[in-house]
Protein backbone atom coordinates (compact mmCIF):
# COMPACT_ATOMS: atom_id res chain seq x y z
CA UNK A 1 0.00 0.00 0.00
CA UNK A 2 1.24 3.14 -0.80
CA UNK A 3 1.83 6.38 0.93
CA UNK A 4 -1.22 8.07 -0.32
CA UNK A 5 -3.20 5.62 0.47
CA UNK A 6 -2.48 5.30 3.81
CA UNK A 7 -3.08 9.05 4.34
CA UNK A 8 -6.46 9.23 5.43
CA UNK A 9 -6.22 6.19 7.73
CA UNK A 10 -6.06 6.55 11.44
CA UNK A 11 -2.29 6.89 13.46
CA UNK A 12 -1.34 4.77 16.06
CA UNK A 13 1.59 5.85 17.89
CA UNK A 14 3.71 2.78 19.19
CA UNK A 15 6.56 3.12 21.79
CA UNK A 16 8.89 0.34 21.89
CA UNK A 17 12.49 -0.81 21.90
CA UNK A 18 11.67 -3.84 20.12
CA UNK A 19 12.50 -4.02 16.19
CA UNK A 20 10.62 -7.15 16.14
CA UNK A 21 7.53 -5.87 17.66
CA UNK A 22 7.31 -3.04 15.76
CA UNK A 23 7.49 -5.31 12.52
CA UNK A 24 4.80 -7.17 13.61
CA UNK A 25 2.57 -3.92 14.50
CA UNK A 26 2.60 -2.75 11.25
CA UNK A 27 2.18 -6.21 9.43
CA UNK A 28 -0.86 -6.89 11.34
CA UNK A 29 -2.15 -3.41 10.92
CA UNK A 30 -1.00 -1.41 7.94
CA UNK A 31 -4.36 -2.00 6.17
CA UNK A 32 -6.37 -0.15 8.97
CA UNK A 33 -3.88 2.22 10.37
CA UNK A 34 -0.59 4.39 9.85
CA UNK A 35 1.79 2.95 12.43
CA UNK A 36 4.68 5.43 13.40
CA UNK A 37 7.00 3.96 16.04
CA UNK A 38 9.67 5.80 18.15
CA UNK A 39 11.33 3.55 20.59
CA UNK A 40 11.84 6.26 23.69
CA UNK A 41 9.05 7.71 25.76
CA UNK A 42 10.24 11.19 25.34
CA UNK A 43 10.48 10.71 21.65
CA UNK A 44 6.74 9.15 22.00
CA UNK A 45 6.21 12.51 23.76
CA UNK A 46 7.14 14.81 21.52
CA UNK A 47 5.44 13.12 18.51
CA UNK A 48 2.07 12.85 20.32
CA UNK A 49 2.12 17.35 20.14
CA UNK A 50 3.13 17.41 16.71
CA UNK A 51 0.53 17.32 13.49
CA UNK A 52 -2.64 15.42 13.28
CA UNK A 53 -3.74 13.89 16.08
CA UNK A 54 -3.20 9.89 17.44
CA UNK A 55 -6.26 7.65 17.34
CA UNK A 56 -4.35 5.09 20.29
CA UNK A 57 -1.00 4.91 21.94
CA UNK A 58 0.46 1.40 22.20
CA UNK A 59 3.98 1.78 24.89
CA UNK A 60 5.86 -0.54 26.61
CA UNK A 61 4.39 -1.03 30.61
CA UNK A 62 8.20 0.32 31.28
CA UNK A 63 8.61 3.18 29.00
CA UNK A 64 4.81 4.76 29.93
CA UNK A 65 6.41 4.69 33.75
CA UNK A 66 9.71 5.36 33.15
CA UNK A 67 11.15 8.94 34.55
CA UNK A 68 9.64 10.70 31.32
CA UNK A 69 6.30 9.67 32.80
CA UNK A 70 4.47 9.19 29.44
CA UNK A 71 1.28 8.26 30.59
CA UNK A 72 0.81 10.74 33.29
CA UNK A 73 2.11 13.61 30.62
CA UNK A 74 -0.91 12.02 28.42
CA UNK A 75 -3.07 12.28 31.20
CA UNK A 76 -2.28 15.65 32.41
CA UNK A 77 -1.65 17.01 28.81
CA UNK A 78 -3.71 20.57 27.89
CA UNK A 79 -5.42 19.45 25.18
CA UNK A 80 -8.34 17.29 25.91
CA UNK A 81 -7.58 15.07 22.80
CA UNK A 82 -4.20 13.75 24.85
CA UNK A 83 -6.13 13.89 28.17
CA UNK A 84 -8.92 10.92 26.58
CA UNK A 85 -6.34 9.04 24.19
CA UNK A 86 -6.56 5.16 24.62
CA UNK A 87 -3.42 3.62 25.80
CA UNK A 88 -2.86 0.30 25.43
CA UNK A 89 0.11 -1.01 27.54
CA UNK A 90 2.56 -3.95 26.09
CA UNK A 91 2.56 -6.42 29.46
CA UNK A 92 5.80 -8.43 29.72
CA UNK A 93 6.41 -11.07 31.69
CA UNK A 94 9.25 -9.53 33.95
CA UNK A 95 6.69 -6.51 34.73
CA UNK A 96 5.69 -7.04 38.27
CA UNK A 97 2.42 -6.42 40.02
CA UNK A 98 3.16 -3.19 41.63
CA UNK A 99 3.98 -1.25 38.30
CA UNK A 100 0.70 -2.65 36.63
CA UNK A 101 -1.17 -1.46 39.35
CA UNK A 102 0.33 2.27 39.39
CA UNK A 103 -0.08 2.16 35.50
CA UNK A 104 -3.59 1.39 35.71
CA UNK A 105 -4.31 4.14 38.33
CA UNK A 106 -2.41 6.59 36.47
CA UNK A 107 -5.12 6.20 33.41
CA UNK A 108 -4.15 3.13 31.23
CA UNK A 109 -6.77 2.43 29.25
CA UNK A 110 -5.96 -1.32 28.91
CA UNK A 111 -2.90 -4.19 28.66
CA UNK A 112 -2.16 -7.06 26.40
CA UNK A 113 0.20 -9.95 27.30
CA UNK A 114 3.79 -10.01 25.63
CA UNK A 115 3.94 -12.25 23.40
CA UNK A 116 0.44 -11.34 22.11
CA UNK A 117 -1.95 -13.09 20.11
CA UNK A 118 -2.88 -11.38 16.15
CA UNK A 119 -6.51 -11.66 16.72
CA UNK A 120 -6.89 -10.52 20.00
CA UNK A 121 -4.17 -7.21 19.21
CA UNK A 122 -6.20 -6.98 16.03
CA UNK A 123 -10.00 -7.06 18.07
CA UNK A 124 -8.29 -4.35 20.97
CA UNK A 125 -6.92 -2.09 18.44
CA UNK A 126 -9.95 -1.68 16.67
CA UNK A 127 -11.92 -1.40 20.16
CA UNK A 128 -10.07 1.21 21.47
CA UNK A 129 -10.14 3.32 17.99
CA UNK A 130 -13.48 3.09 17.33
CA UNK A 131 -14.43 4.15 21.17
CA UNK A 132 -12.06 7.24 20.56
CA UNK A 133 -14.11 7.63 17.57
CA UNK A 134 -17.12 8.48 19.76
CA UNK A 135 -15.02 10.77 21.95
CA UNK A 136 -13.96 13.23 18.89
CA UNK A 137 -17.54 13.13 17.80
CA UNK A 138 -19.28 14.89 20.93
CA UNK A 139 -23.20 14.48 19.40
CA UNK A 140 -22.22 10.55 20.07
CA UNK A 141 -20.31 11.16 23.21
CA UNK A 142 -23.30 12.76 24.42
CA UNK A 143 -25.38 10.30 23.95
CA UNK A 144 -22.76 7.77 24.97
CA UNK A 145 -23.48 9.92 28.76
CA UNK A 146 -27.17 10.05 28.47
CA UNK A 147 -27.16 6.32 28.10
CA UNK A 148 -24.52 5.77 31.15
CA UNK A 149 -25.36 8.65 33.91
CA UNK A 150 -28.27 6.63 35.55
CA UNK A 151 -29.33 6.28 39.02
CA UNK A 152 -28.68 2.45 39.65
CA UNK A 153 -30.24 2.37 42.77
CA UNK A 154 -33.60 3.47 41.62
CA UNK A 155 -33.26 2.33 37.81
CA UNK A 156 -35.47 -1.14 37.60
CA UNK A 157 -34.37 -1.11 33.79
CA UNK A 158 -30.52 -1.54 34.29
CA UNK A 159 -30.50 -5.54 34.93
CA UNK A 160 -31.96 -5.44 31.29
CA UNK A 161 -30.03 -2.74 29.76
CA UNK A 162 -26.54 -4.68 31.14
CA UNK A 163 -27.83 -7.91 29.74
CA UNK A 164 -27.95 -6.52 26.64
CA UNK A 165 -24.80 -5.02 26.52
CA UNK A 166 -23.33 -8.07 27.72
CA UNK A 167 -24.97 -10.05 24.34
CA UNK A 168 -23.37 -6.91 22.29
CA UNK A 169 -19.90 -7.82 23.63
CA UNK A 170 -20.66 -11.42 23.38
CA UNK A 171 -21.59 -11.84 20.07
CA UNK A 172 -18.20 -9.20 19.18
CA UNK A 173 -16.32 -11.17 20.90
CA UNK A 174 -16.71 -14.29 19.18
CA UNK A 175 -16.65 -12.81 15.56
CA UNK A 176 -13.36 -11.30 16.47
CA UNK A 177 -11.87 -14.16 19.04
CA UNK A 178 -11.20 -11.71 21.64
CA UNK A 179 -11.57 -12.02 25.30
CA UNK A 180 -14.46 -10.80 27.56
CA UNK A 181 -14.53 -9.95 30.98
CA UNK A 182 -17.26 -9.92 33.53
CA UNK A 183 -17.54 -9.10 36.74
CA UNK A 184 -19.54 -8.97 40.25
CA UNK A 185 -19.09 -6.93 42.97
CA UNK A 186 -20.96 -7.76 46.17
CA UNK A 187 -21.05 -5.44 49.53
CA UNK A 188 -19.72 -7.65 52.49
CA UNK A 189 -22.04 -7.48 55.42
CA UNK A 190 -24.71 -5.99 53.88
CA UNK A 191 -27.18 -6.99 55.62
CA UNK A 192 -25.63 -6.47 58.94
CA UNK A 193 -24.71 -3.03 58.17
CA UNK A 194 -28.99 -2.35 57.71
CA UNK A 195 -29.63 -3.91 60.43
CA UNK A 196 -27.01 -1.96 62.52
CA UNK A 197 -27.72 1.72 60.83
CA UNK A 198 -30.84 1.51 58.96
CA UNK A 199 -31.94 1.10 55.21
CA UNK A 200 -31.45 4.63 54.72
CA UNK A 201 -27.49 4.48 55.49
CA UNK A 202 -26.78 1.17 53.70
CA UNK A 203 -28.36 2.83 50.37
CA UNK A 204 -26.18 6.20 50.73
CA UNK A 205 -23.34 3.47 51.28
CA UNK A 206 -24.50 1.79 47.84
CA UNK A 207 -24.60 5.29 46.16
CA UNK A 208 -21.07 5.85 46.93
CA UNK A 209 -19.97 2.48 45.82
CA UNK A 210 -21.82 3.40 42.45
CA UNK A 211 -20.41 6.72 42.41
CA UNK A 212 -16.81 5.53 42.25
CA UNK A 213 -17.61 2.76 39.86
CA UNK A 214 -18.71 5.23 37.29
CA UNK A 215 -15.93 7.15 37.98
CA UNK A 216 -13.59 4.74 37.31
CA UNK A 217 -14.36 2.73 34.64
CA UNK A 218 -13.12 3.29 31.04
CA UNK A 219 -16.02 5.11 28.85
CA UNK A 220 -16.07 1.37 26.99
CA UNK A 221 -16.95 -1.02 29.99
CA UNK A 222 -20.53 -0.98 31.68
CA UNK A 223 -21.75 -1.42 34.84
CA UNK A 224 -25.07 -2.20 36.50
CA UNK A 225 -26.83 -1.98 39.96
CA UNK A 226 -28.30 -6.04 40.01
CA UNK A 227 -30.18 -5.11 43.81
CA UNK A 228 -28.99 -7.20 46.99
CA UNK A 229 -25.71 -5.01 47.22
CA UNK A 230 -24.45 -6.52 44.20
CA UNK A 231 -23.00 -4.75 41.16
CA UNK A 232 -21.94 -5.99 37.48
CA UNK A 233 -19.15 -4.62 35.64
CA UNK A 234 -18.65 -5.66 32.22
CA UNK A 235 -15.03 -5.29 30.47
CA UNK A 236 -15.13 -5.35 26.91
CA UNK A 237 -12.20 -7.13 24.51
CA UNK A 238 -10.28 -7.63 28.20
CA UNK A 239 -8.26 -10.37 28.91
CA UNK A 240 -7.65 -11.79 32.64
CA UNK A 241 -5.15 -9.69 33.14
CA UNK A 242 -6.69 -6.01 32.68
CA UNK A 243 -9.59 -7.47 34.36
CA UNK A 244 -7.63 -8.68 37.61
CA UNK A 245 -5.91 -4.82 37.64
CA UNK A 246 -9.32 -3.10 37.12
CA UNK A 247 -11.01 -5.15 39.59
CA UNK A 248 -8.71 -5.13 42.02
CA UNK A 249 -8.36 -1.11 41.70
CA UNK A 250 -12.61 -0.55 41.82
CA UNK A 251 -12.42 -2.57 45.53
CA UNK A 252 -9.22 -0.66 46.62
CA UNK A 253 -10.65 2.61 45.70
CA UNK A 254 -14.19 2.04 46.98
CA UNK A 255 -12.94 0.25 50.33
CA UNK A 256 -10.79 3.36 50.88
CA UNK A 257 -14.16 5.39 50.45
CA UNK A 258 -15.49 6.54 54.02
CA UNK A 259 -18.63 7.38 54.45
CA UNK A 260 -19.20 9.57 57.88
CA UNK A 261 -22.27 9.19 59.65
CA UNK A 262 -22.07 12.21 63.22
CA UNK A 263 -18.71 11.34 64.36
CA UNK A 264 -18.34 7.67 63.27
CA UNK A 265 -16.78 6.92 59.97
CA UNK A 266 -17.85 3.58 58.05
CA UNK A 267 -15.91 1.61 55.36
CA UNK A 268 -16.91 -1.08 53.25
CA UNK A 269 -14.89 -4.65 51.99
CA UNK A 270 -16.13 -6.06 48.94
CA UNK A 271 -16.05 -9.71 47.42
CA UNK A 272 -15.74 -10.36 43.79
CA UNK A 273 -16.35 -12.75 41.44
CA UNK A 274 -14.29 -12.81 37.63
CA UNK A 275 -14.50 -14.36 34.68
CA UNK A 276 -12.29 -13.75 31.26
CA UNK A 277 -12.71 -15.74 28.64
CA UNK A 278 -12.13 -15.67 24.55
CA UNK A 279 -16.19 -16.96 24.36
CA UNK A 280 -16.94 -19.59 21.97
CA UNK A 281 -20.71 -20.54 19.73
CA UNK A 282 -21.54 -22.70 23.19
CA UNK A 283 -21.92 -19.61 25.27
CA UNK A 284 -24.37 -18.00 26.18
CA UNK A 285 -25.18 -14.95 28.56
CA UNK A 286 -26.74 -16.99 31.34
CA UNK A 287 -23.95 -19.49 31.20
CA UNK A 288 -21.36 -16.63 32.36
CA UNK A 289 -23.58 -15.00 34.96
CA UNK A 290 -24.34 -18.61 36.52
CA UNK A 291 -20.20 -18.85 36.43
CA UNK A 292 -19.55 -15.17 37.66
CA UNK A 293 -22.35 -15.71 39.98
CA UNK A 294 -20.41 -19.13 41.38
CA UNK A 295 -17.16 -17.33 41.65
CA UNK A 296 -19.19 -14.28 43.84
CA UNK A 297 -20.58 -17.19 46.25
CA UNK A 298 -17.29 -18.38 46.42
CA UNK A 299 -15.67 -15.39 47.64
CA UNK A 300 -17.98 -14.19 50.02
CA UNK A 301 -18.34 -18.03 51.68
CA UNK A 302 -14.20 -17.70 51.85
CA UNK A 303 -14.40 -14.91 54.01
CA UNK A 304 -14.87 -11.90 51.92
CA UNK A 305 -12.41 -8.89 50.71
CA UNK A 306 -11.22 -11.08 48.13
CA UNK A 307 -11.39 -11.54 44.13
CA UNK A 308 -11.89 -15.40 42.67
CA UNK A 309 -11.46 -15.35 39.58
CA UNK A 310 -10.18 -18.28 36.97
CA UNK A 311 -6.57 -17.80 37.22
CA UNK A 312 -5.62 -21.22 38.44
CA UNK A 313 -8.50 -22.90 35.59
CA UNK A 314 -8.02 -23.41 31.99
CA UNK A 315 -9.31 -20.92 30.25
CA UNK A 316 -6.60 -18.54 32.22
CA UNK A 317 -4.16 -21.11 31.25
CA UNK A 318 -4.31 -22.11 27.20
CA UNK A 319 -2.72 -20.99 25.03
CA UNK A 320 -2.89 -20.71 20.75
CA UNK A 321 -0.38 -22.15 18.94
CA UNK A 322 0.33 -18.88 17.46
CA UNK A 323 1.08 -17.23 21.24
CA UNK A 324 3.31 -20.91 21.78
CA UNK A 325 5.20 -20.20 19.18
CA UNK A 326 5.54 -16.62 19.78
CA UNK A 327 6.85 -16.92 23.33
CA UNK A 328 9.77 -19.98 21.44
CA UNK A 329 10.88 -17.19 19.67
CA UNK A 330 10.91 -14.89 21.53
CA UNK A 331 12.96 -16.92 24.83
CA UNK A 332 9.89 -17.20 26.81
CA UNK A 333 9.12 -20.57 27.01
CA UNK A 334 9.54 -21.37 30.98
CA UNK A 335 5.30 -21.78 31.05
CA UNK A 336 5.05 -24.06 28.16
CA UNK A 337 5.76 -27.65 29.52
CA UNK A 338 2.23 -26.96 31.37
CA UNK A 339 1.10 -26.62 28.07
CA UNK A 340 1.97 -28.94 25.93
CA UNK A 341 -1.37 -31.77 26.37
CA UNK A 342 -3.35 -28.77 24.61
CA UNK A 343 -0.97 -27.84 22.54
CA UNK A 344 -0.46 -31.20 20.84
CA UNK A 345 -5.11 -31.56 21.13
CA UNK A 346 -4.62 -28.09 18.75
CA UNK A 347 -1.92 -29.43 16.40
CA UNK A 348 -3.78 -32.91 15.54
CA UNK A 349 -6.22 -31.70 13.19
CA UNK A 350 -3.03 -29.89 11.38
CA UNK A 351 -0.75 -33.27 11.76
CA UNK A 352 -3.58 -35.58 10.41
CA UNK A 353 -4.47 -33.19 7.44
CA UNK A 354 -0.67 -33.27 6.18
CA UNK A 355 -0.34 -37.24 6.65
CA UNK A 356 -3.48 -38.03 4.30
CA UNK A 357 -2.48 -35.13 2.13
CA UNK A 358 0.61 -35.56 1.54
CA UNK A 359 2.44 -38.43 3.22
CA UNK A 360 6.22 -37.67 2.10
CA UNK A 361 6.04 -34.40 3.74
CA UNK A 362 4.58 -35.53 7.23
CA UNK A 363 7.16 -38.70 6.86
CA UNK A 364 9.67 -35.79 6.73
CA UNK A 365 8.06 -34.23 9.73
CA UNK A 366 8.93 -37.53 11.60
CA UNK A 367 12.45 -38.01 10.31
CA UNK A 368 13.30 -34.59 11.55
CA UNK A 369 11.81 -35.20 14.92
CA UNK A 370 13.80 -38.44 15.18
CA UNK A 371 17.68 -36.46 14.22
CA UNK A 372 16.58 -34.07 16.76
CA UNK A 373 17.15 -37.22 18.93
Amino acid sequence: MSDSDTSDLPRILLVCRSGSTAKSFSRLLQDQFQIEHVNGAQQGWEQLQQGQPFTLLVCELAQAMDEVSLLERTRKAQSELLVHLPVLLLVGEADEDAIRDQAFEAGATDFIHMPFSSLELKARVQLHARMFGLFQNQAALQITEDNTQTDLLNTLMQEKYFQGRLEQELSFSLRHNAYLSLCMLKVDGADEIEDQYGKKILRALLRAVSGVISRKIRREDSYAFLGDSTFAVLFPVTNGLGAQVATKRLIEKIESTQLRRGEELLTVTLSAGLVSRMPDENDELQHLMDIVEQRLDKATRQGGAQIVSSKSEQEQQTLSLEQALNMIRFGHQDKLPKQIPQLVDNLMPLLTFIKQHNSLEFDRILDELDDGD
